[in-house]
């Protein structure tokens, strides 16, 4: 039985060479010797010998006693220690192939060939990593499209494995706010905010754009608040050096991802009575040039600010004022505060 074992071995290595089929050589002391079969020469058995031309090295020669059986190495790779789930679009994967070879990451549903991988691969669909025996490798998901993948190792001989479970790549949401403080509120106060995510929590004049770059320049420029958010833990803004006004609460996350705002907070100094905006009328608004202001009571003074909160105009003493003019400001939102000596209002205005 030996003999036609060892004849059917010399009749089909010449054509398992081509496709780097593994050789192994079992021992009876548990010795074992493994080669590439694109590694050997030739193969030469004898009536009590293995002979071995290695292109690589000398020739080697095995007693045929001294060995219990040969075994090609058909088994495909096997895989370990991938990541799954759902995961953020661009995040790492890693993943451990047991031979050395290639690890693909292929949207779910790819046919499971060599060529298809590498189709996937080359239409930006799919990535590719060298994977080097039982060393984890890591696979970026940069540029792919959110979606179901899968992780394959192939071998040197094309020889695939096992598909992994289904990873879900996602474009993350953007942080969600809650708990925060509504209402009225006196400047001096704390605000307090929570995100889900990790980040920072703006506090910025209602109406200021929905920008990291304008809430940074809120923040610089007095007119708002920010502080460094760790996800679902409360933060305390305060409101100490902030003018009376409408506020808003924005969540931001190591991205850049902005939430929505938050319900409007008004900080108004105590002591002060607010009188209806039905007592004051601005017109025309929106305004071009002139903006005329009729008041029931006697105006102490006005300040008019832009939507980051800016003071663009300030009258301390605005008695016997009826009119302003605004054609020196750019198009735009405002606001303009009118106080009498123990009441205030806010309104709004358009700059056309």
């Amino acid at each position: 039985m030996r003999r036609l074992f060892t004849l059917g071995l010399i009749l089909f290595v010449p054509f398992l060479s081509w496709a780097q089929i593994e050789l192994q050589v079992f021992y009876s002391t548990d010795q074992k010797d493994v080669y590439e079969t694109s590694d050997i020469r030739s193969m030469v058995f004898g009536a009590d010998q293995l002979i071995l031309n290695q292109v690589s090295s000398d020739v080697q020669t095995y007693a045929y006693t001294e060995f219990d059986s040969l075994m090609l190495d058909e088994k495909p790779p096997l895989l370990s220690d991938v990541s799954t789930g759902t995961i953020e679009s661009g995040a790492d994967i890693s993943a451990t192939s047991s031979k050395d070879g290639t690890l693909f990451l292929v949207p779910d549903g790819t046919p499971v060939t060599f060529a298809d991988f590498e189709t996937a691969v080359s239409d930006g669909n799919g990535v590719s990593e060298e994977a080097t025996a039982n060393t984890a490798a890591t696979i970026s998901t940069t540029g792919l499209d959110d979606g179901d993948y899968l992780v394959y190792a192939v071998d040197e001989g094309e020889r695939i494995s096992e598909a992994s479970d289904v990873i879900t790549l996602v474009t993350y949401y953007p942080p969600v706010l809650s708990d925060v403080t509504t209402g009225t509120i006196e400047p001096g106060d704390d605000v307090s905010a929570t995100s889900d995510k990790n980040g920072t929590i703006y506090l910025v004049p209602e109406g200021t754009s929905a920008s990291v770059d304008d809430f940074t320049a809120a923040v610089n420029a007095g007119n708002g608040v920010s502080e460094t958010a760790t996800a679902d833990t409360p933060v305390n803004l305060s409101t100490t050096g902030l003018t009376d006004g409408n506020y808003v609460v924005y969540a931001v996350d190591g991205d850049g991802r902005i939430s929505d705002p938050s319900a409007v907070i008004e900080l108004l100094t105590t002591g002060l009575e607010t009188f209806s905006t039905s007592d004051v009328v601005l017109f025309p608004n929106p305004v071009g040039e002139t903006l005329n202001i009729e008041s029931e009571k006697e105006l102490k003074s006005l300040v008019i600010t832009d939507m980051l909160g800016k003071e663009i105009v300030r009258m301390d003493d605005a008695s016997g004022i009826s009119r302003i003019n605004t054609s020196s400001l750019d198009a735009g939102i405002y606001f303009i505060q009118l106080a009498t000596k123990d009441q205030k209002v806010t309104h709004k205005f358009i700059k056309k």
